[in-house]
């Protein structure tokens, strides 16, 4: 599904952002912590970032963790993910290997001796020489 041009904030985010925003001060507040004001302060803004596009919408997770890999404080203007509107599915191929290999292969993954023997056994299954 593509979102059709010129579609209205409320379409399409409805009130998520806002409802976002209010969980994590739940959280913060269940969790007592002191920037509690601070937070509640803030306003909900999307911002108008330079890759954002409605054609995609298989890749919104990719999106977000590179915005989470890539955001340090700077102005939206500054602000470089490495992708544009028009990237196409390669670039997102290969963020989802290494994302995906990121998180499986992480040390902190208690299941990655597993993850590492079921590799090499689907290798050896496919035939494959990696060697």
């Amino acid at each position: 599904m593509t979102l059709p041009r010129k579609i209205s904030r409320a379409d399409k985010y409805d009130d998520c952002p806002e409802q976002l925003l209010k969980s994590y001060a739940h959280f913060v507040l269940k969790n007592d912590d002191s920037s509690l004001k601070q937070m509640c302060a803030y306003k909900v803004q999307i911002l108008r970032m330079k890759w954002r596009s409605n054609n995609n919408h298989n890749d919104c997770g990719i999106f977000l963790l590179k915005h989470m890999e890539t955001y340090i404080g700077q102005s939206v203007k500054e602000w470089n993910i490495g992708l544009t509107k028009n990237s196409k599915g390669k670039d997102f191929r290969n963020l989802r290997i290494f994302y995906c290999w990121s998180i499986l292969l992480n040390p902190i993954n208690q299941l990655i001796e597993e993850i590492d023997e079921k590799s090499k056994e689907w290798v050896v299954g496919a035939g494959l020489n990696l060697e």
